[in-house]
């Protein structure tokens, strides 16, 4: 959806964390596009939560919308998830609980000025895509510190989708989305709280909730929203890794998968505490939620093994038909080192060229080693690069 750079605010005298959304040009020359992505970003930038990275600044630099975010040393969970494969229980929840905290916050909404009917509404605010590359990890002394990124991204992206011929297009990502992203239903924090299930259920055993394999690149998109659809997520007991999950557990991750969001969890602070609670349980303590319903689920997955799941071969509805819309043409501003302004703008940030930017030459830049030349933007990684995840140039 874009590249992440490591900028210096020339202001502040500080680093941030510059990300380009290269794929959605028309909001950089639509004038109501612009003006709704810099109210998504504003909303974005409203949630206050030592768990939700902070946006300090946003605009359009030639045709490229940009936002500015708090610079994070540390990794992704993709990134420790592909080294580990698997977390233990106790690292599990810690790190699902601190990501409940700050979706608490946005659920609950932010309080914005809407000019048009000059009152402030409460807007509830839906991640939309939440997959362990979004969930950032900073080590301390007390253990590993989350914060959330890219949030609200999935919605400024579905800005561009209703002013061009992108039929279809899904908002998201296919290996955690919720059956309600895919059929076109009502999202809301429910939507999260299936995403969230997923990931749980990754981190407790390795592996998905319905045997597809993440890392198989084969699997198409539309096995995985039929799996999400349709398939039982098979219990995590039954995995031989299983032995460490309690019931109690397997219970709270297999009401998260529920396919219809009235069955899961009704808020993530519902799911925080419940979380809390089965932390405490010893493996083999009895579960505390409806027994007879999860044995339900334990049959529904057993049947479908022995039966099959139809093939995943239909397109399944996504989002309706765009839009129509144009474009406006913009003069390009043609400059090497542009800077960036925007209305109550923080700081100034240099960017590299366009060009660079299209087809970036290395993670650091221009900058040649064994040279004090560091441009005041370079590069930063993605998962599968640095261990380190937004990393610094030292």
């Amino acid at each position: 959806m874009g590249d992440v750079f490591l900028a210096t605010d020339t202001r502040l005298g500080k680093a941030v964390a510059l990300k380009l959304l290269k794929e959605s040009l028309a909001i950089g020359v639509d004038a109501e596009l612009r003006a709704r992505f810099e109210r998504e970003c504003a909303i974005c930038a409203a949630l206050k939560s030592v768990h939700i990275v902070q946006v300090s600044d946003y605009g359009v630099a030639e045709g490229y919308p940009f936002y500015v975010m708090e610079y994070l040393q540390g990794q992704t969970l993709g990134q420790r998830l592909a080294r580990e494969t698997k977390l233990s229980v106790e690292q599990s929840c810690h790190i699902i609980t601190q990501v409940c905290a700050g979706l608490h916050v946005a659920h609950g909404g932010v309080t914005m000025w809407n000019r048009e009917t000059n009152r402030s509404d409460r807007i509830k605010v839906v991640h939309r895509d939440l997959k362990p590359d979004n969930i950032f990890l900073t080590p301390t002394a007390l253990g590993e510190f989350v914060k959330i990124i890219d949030f609200g991204i999935a919605k400024i992206h579905s800005l561009q989708a209703e002013h061009t011929s992108a039929s279809g297009l899904f908002l998201g990502t296919y290996h955690y989305a919720s059956p309600e992203q895919s059929d076109g239903g009502r999202v809301d924090e429910r939507s999260d709280i299936y995403s969230l299930g997923v990931i749980l259920y990754e981190m407790l055993t390795g592996i998905d909730p319905f045997g597809l394999d993440f890392r198989n690149n084969r699997i198409t998109n539309n096995a995985w929203l039929a799996a999400h659809a349709l398939k039982p997520a098979r219990p995590l007991r039954s995995h031989p890794s299983g032995t460490t999950i309690s019931p109690q557990l397997e219970a709270i991750v297999l009401r998260c998968l529920k396919k219809s969001p009235a069955d899961r969890f009704a808020s993530v602070n519902d799911l925080r505490l419940a979380l809390q609670t089965a932390i405490a349980q010893p493996p083999h303590a009895p579960a505390t939620t409806d027994a007879t319903a999860e044995a339900t689920v334990v049959r529904q997955w057993a049947e479908s093994v022995a039966e099959g799941i139809p093939a995943a071969t239909t397109t399944l509805p996504i989002n309706p038909a765009p839009r129509s819309g144009g474009w406006r043409r913009r003069q390009p501003w043609g400059v090497m080192a542009a800077v960036l302004v925007g209305a109550g703008a923080i700081g100034v940030y240099t960017l590299p060229p366009v060009a660079s930017l299209r087809a970036p030459r290395s993670p650091w830049g221009q900058h040649q080693p064994g040279t004090d030349s560091h441009p005041l933007c370079v590069r930063i990684g993605e998962r599968g690069g640095s261990e380190s995840g937004w990393t610094n140039r030292q």
